[in-house]
């Protein structure tokens, strides 16, 4: 990934890994954001509708 993103980011005058580096840690840290917010939506509409939520392998 680095790679292709110093290919890419040089085309447009930033091939500074730095930046890919921040942007990969702050998109990961989106991803695991997203994550709770989902988990807690499908918490609150289980518990409106009286259902269980199933198990779910390879999230948290």
């Amino acid at each position: 990934m680095p790679d292709e993103f110093t290919k890419r980011a040089h085309k447009h005058g930033t091939p500074d890994l730095r930046l890919f580096t921040t942007v990969r840690d702050e998109t990961a840290a989106l991803t695991e954001a997203i994550t709770k917010v989902e988990r807690e939506i499908d918490e609150r509409v289980a518990g409106l509708h009286g259902v269980d939520i199933p198990e779910r392998q390879g999230v948290d």
